[in-house]
């Protein structure tokens, strides 16, 4: 069983079920190496990325 493959067919039924309450989803994958599922999951609207990346993104946004 791939992982991998499970984590974004689960985040794909999620996206479809709650996209009108949740219009962003993320996976934290251990690398950023762009694949062919990266691509297709970002047309999905299911960003990938680093928690690297994803710290930066999310986490230095100030808040007023």
């Amino acid at each position: 069983m791939d992982s991998r493959k499970l984590t974004f067919d689960s985040m794909e039924c999620l996206s479809k079920t709650n996209y009108d309450k949740y219009h962003h989803f993320v996976v934290i994958d251990d690398t950023d190496e762009i694949d062919e599922q990266y691509i297709e999951n970002e047309m999905k609207g299911i960003e990938t990325m680093s928690i690297e990346k994803f710290k930066q993104k999310f986490m230095s946004i100030n808040f007023k």
